[in-house]
């Protein structure tokens, strides 16, 4: 396993990744489409995207939204299995695909939009075949344990569910395949060539996970909560032009640390003098993160927040909260690349890095561990705006 991968995979826990394999991907024949370059699997992109688009509107996103880019026959590795050190799971590679991977943080409710998404990508494109995982590995068989064939078990099963035709598939092993490693352009080639009937789950199976996708994206209001709120009216410019960047500053707000208190102290991109009340449609997980989030402004930046018996007060307090919360952001927007002491980014990844093993008991300060951490620096310097850090979003806000 190379550093690159352990450093592509390791965020943290809470991620779904997903693989969308175009027709023709899986046939061994298709010598062109493997052996050619990136703008190959371009129209299957641009088809993708639009249907997500049409799809996601106006789903607000807790953390990562979905986003795929193209992943040629060399560069396919499975960063899932990379992560937990398998190796024997990833020596074969994967045909051309789109990929990519989503962290969802506090809010389950993503990593389910996400798949019923994937049901409707391969209604629509033909011949599309999705893959989707996360830290626990196939957790759409585990939503429906109860409900599975006799020999379908953990081992058995990875590498052998898909979406097809906007229905689950699960292909069940030979005899001789359950011990070797899943070789993924055969498995696709059977999903496709029986008409998928063959690997059909049963009735029980597929009810299971409609459930818990049925309100997508037909009911996506109902998940939501709109609120008055009363906000310097910056925030209320950023809010009218990126609805979905209150969830970035709700995180903000409610991961603060002492260097970002001093930051809403001053709040010198969103002062309070000029408030407007305003309606903002949160999620009710970050409506509930924020409401419940205590928090005592300091009275010399000219927060005026009227008694708790006052019919505004509520407005107020959540008003001033969310201001806080796109302060934060803002100030992180001006953090170097190589100011690795200010960069919340990369301190979370490197928090990751670290609790995941990446540096291998090394001391810190030592030739070896000295060596790992140049990689990773190297790595998330070249990354990190594709990473949604606080930073990228900071300069997206200013």
């Amino acid at each position: 396993m190379s550093h690159r991968e352990i450093l592509q995979s390791i965020r943290e826990d809470d991620f779904v990744e997903y693989f969308l394999f175009p027709a023709g991907s899986s046939d061994p024949s298709d010598v062109e489409l493997e052996n050619s370059e990136s703008p190959s699997l371009e129209p299957l992109l641009e088809k993708v995207t639009q249907l997500a688009e049409e799809f996601c509107r106006p789903y607000i996103w807790h953390r990562d939204g979905f986003r795929v880019v193209p992943r040629m026959l060399n560069d396919s590795r499975m960063l899932i299995d990379a992560a937990t050190g398998d190796d024997s799971a990833v020596n074969a590679k994967l045909p051309s695909h789109l990929h990519g991977i989503s962290h969802v943080g506090d809010n389950i409710q993503d990593e389910w939009f996400i798949v019923a998404l994937l049901f409707h990508l391969t209604a629509r494109i033909p011949g599309l075949v999705a893959r989707v995982v996360d830290a626990d590995g196939e957790f759409l068989l585990i939503e429906a344990a109860e409900q599975l064939p006799h020999w379908a078990n953990p081992e058995s099963c990875e590498g052998k569910v898909f979406i097809f035709d906007g229905t689950l598939r699960l292909v069940e092993p030979r005899e001789n395949e359950k011990e070797a490693p899943v070789d993924m352009k055969q498995t696709l080639e059977l999903v496709r060539r029986t008409e998928g009937k063959q690997y059909c789950v049963g009735e029980e199976v597929e009810r299971c996970i409609r459930e818990r996708m049925q309100d997508f994206p037909s009911k996506i209001a109902e998940h939501h909560h709109r609120a008055t709120v009363f906000v310097p009216v910056g925030v209320a410019a950023v809010l009218r032009e990126n609805p979905g960047l209150v969830a970035p500053a709700v995180l903000a707000f409610c991961s603060r640390d002492p260097i970002d208190l001093k930051v809403c102290r001053a709040m010198r991109y969103f002062p309070p003098e000029s408030c407007v009340y305003v309606s903002v449609t949160f999620t009710k997980c970050l409506y509930a993160m924020l409401a419940q989030s205590r928090y005592l402004p300091d009275r010399r930046t000219g927060w005026n927040v009227p008694p708790a018996t006052d019919p505004n007060h509520k407005a107020h307090l959540l008003g001033l909260k969310l201001a806080c919360g796109f302060e934060i952001l803002a100030s992180q927007a001006k953090a170097s690349r190589t100011d690795w002491e200010t960069d919340k980014g990369w301190k979370s990844y490197y928090g990751s890095l670290k609790a995941k093993g990446y540096f291998r008991d090394n001391i810190e300060g030592s030739q070896e561990h000295t060596r790992l951490l140049a990689i990773a620096q190297d790595y998330y310097a070249d990354h990190r705006d594709t990473m949604r850090t606080m930073p990228k979003i900071g300069e997206e806000i200013v």
